[in-house]
Parts: C-alpha cells; sequence; structure tokens
C-alpha cells in the first residue's frame, strides 16, 4: 500500500512550489492513496470484468444511516433492484453496523466499499465521486446514476435516463449556491462514465481550482467542465434552510436535505446556521421525508 506519509511529503513540497499549477498531481497522489484504502465489506461482483451493468446507481455516505435508509427505499420504489454502490468514507462503526444491517435486508444487489484510511484528507467527497465513475467504467455501465446520502427520489427519472448517453452526456441539479448556473451539484447526477473516464482519466471529477475564481471553486466542478453543451438541467429550489426541491420539467424529481452528516463534524457554526439550530431541523426533515414517501407510495 502506498504509504500516506510520503503522498504528505510530496503533496507538501508542491504547496511550497506553485499550488494551482500542481493541483491535479496532489489529486492524483490522493486519488492512488485512496483506491489503496477502499476494501470491500460486500459481494465484489463489479470486480469481475465479466460482469456488465448497464445501469449502476452510486452513492457516497458519512454517519447517516437513517437517511441512507430512506434514499435506498425511494431507489427500490422508483427504480425497482438496481445495482447499488455504496462507499462509506469513513463512518463511526456504530453508524457503518448500522448500513451493513440496511444491506442485509434491502437487498443482495448493494455492494458496500469501506475507505479505511486513518486521514481525514483521504475522506474526500471528490475522491469517493471519482471512485464510482472509475467503478462504472470497469463495469462498462451506459448510465451512472450518483446520489447524496441525504436526497430521496419522488419520481422514476425515466425521461432523463433515457437521454443519457444519447442525447447528452449529463444531467444534473444546477449549483445555485454559488451563481454559477452552468455547474451541477452532485446531490443528483446521471451520467456516462465511460465519456469521463476517456476525457479525465483517473481524474474525471476534478476540475481546475482556479477557474472561477471569484466563486467559490469545489473540486468536483471538474464533472461539468468535461460535459459544458452536453448537459441536461434540473432545477434547484430552496425551501427553507437545510431542504431543496428538484424540478424538471416542472414536477418535482427529488428532494434534498444538506446537512444530515456535516452537522456532526461542526462546533458552533455552519454555513451561518446555529448548529444546535440545525441538529433540531435535521430531526425534523427526516420525518418530513418519510411522510413524503409514505404519501407517494399511495
Amino acid at each position: 500500500m502506498f504509504p500516506y506519509y510520503l503522498y504528505y511529503l510530496i503533496s507538501r513540497t508542491l504547496d511550497r512550489v506553485n499550488r494551482s499549477n500542481y493541483s491535479w498531481i496532489k489529486f492524483m497522489l490522493k486519488y492512488y492513496v485512496y483506491r489503496a484504502n477502499i476494501r470491500c465489506l460486500r459481494n465484489c461482483e463489479y470486480l469481475d470484468p465479466s460482469t456488465r451493468i448497464e445501469e449502476l446507481v452510486g452513492v457516497v455516505h458519512f454517519n447517516a444511516p437513517d437517511y441512507l435508509s430512506l434514499l435506498l427505499n425511494s431507489l427500490k420504489k422508483f427504480m425497482g433492484d438496481p445495482w447499488i454502490i455504496i462507499i462509506d468514507n469513513g463512518s463511526y462503526e456504530v453508524a457503518l453496523k448500522a448500513v451493513e444491517k440496511l444491506i442485509d435486508i434491502l437487498s443482495r444487489r448493494i455492494i458496500l466499499l469501506r475507505n479505511t484510511a486513518h486521514s481525514r484528507r483521504l475522506k474526500d467527497h471528490t475522491l469517493a465521486l471519482n471512485h464510482l465513475i472509475y467503478i462504472g467504467c470497469k463495469v462498462g455501465a451506459e448510465r451512472l446514476i450518483i446520489l447524496d446520502q441525504d436526497a430521496i427520489l419522488v419520481d422514476s427519472l425515466d425521461d432523463l435516463r433515457s437521454y443519457i448517453p444519447q442525447k447528452a452526456i449529463l444531467a444534473g441539479v444546477r449549483d445555485t449556491r454559488n451563481s454559477i448556473p452552468l455547474l451541477i451539484h452532485p446531490s443528483l447526477m446521471i451520467l456516462d462514465p465511460r465519456y469521463f473516464c476517456t476525457v479525465g482519466g483517473n481524474a474525471s471529477a476534478y476540475g481546475p481550482p482556479t477557474r472561477y475564481a471569484d466563486k467559490i471553486w469545489e473540486p468536483y466542478y471538474g464533472i461539468s467542465y468535461r460535459a459544458l453543451g452536453k448537459i441536461i438541467y434540473i432545477d434547484n429550489k430552496r425551501l427553507e434552510s437545510g431542504i431543496s426541491a428538484y424540478y424538471y420539467k416542472g414536477r418535482i424529481v427529488a428532494y434534498h436535505a444538506w446537512y444530515s452528516s456535516r452537522v456532526f463534524l461542526a462546533k458552533d457554526i455552519l454555513d451561518g446556521f446555529n448548529v444546535k439550530e440545525l441538529l433540531f431541523r435535521r430531526k425534523k426533515i427526516l420525518e418530513l421525508f418519510r411522510k413524503i414517501l409514505e404519501v407517494s407510495s399511495n
């Protein structure tokens, strides 16, 4: 296994030389170490080159098995029994056990991967997205549907799914936070992983941090950047603090909660909100999502 301390020394050296020009090299080093630290906890059929899956669902999880349960149930309702890859990005053991129990109940077509890295730097969301795209390529999937753990579907997304890859390379939610309407937030994305592996290689999710320098640049904007001109957009409407509704052609296709796990790592303030208030709202939103799924089941 690639020793983390060696990556750390190299990345710190590159920091001193030129932060922006060498950021992609740092990402590649991190991704190499990340892949070395991914350990499979469930049946790893995707490692068999003969396995071919037309459509794959990918989820990055961190300390929110209660929200993940709702997402998986919504997937079962609106998509049947799809192949699902869950990357656990360093959850506490209690949360991880809850996820394993949930998978045992729901489906044999769910593969759980665990990031066993000790460093917080290697429990990174963009690295996990990158790995999901890599897996999608490995199994030859035409479509990879990526969802945040705290999203729920209220629609089958049939029309959007049918557009990928025939009419577009990427469909996803506009990231309205940074007022950059051409870029996509990874809480709901449908993409052709083969295209991104072709144009981006092992760094297919990563974008140059110097672009849009006047805005907050997220590393995962590289996905949008590589698909500009070939994107179908889903509208994002913020309903209240901590929750959004995602619209396509005038109908709601999904809901998304913003603070299912990040709130546990914050101290007093997160994104301008009081952490205690967000914890209270987290419970309320969880109950709201349960009711929404109950109604949509009728």
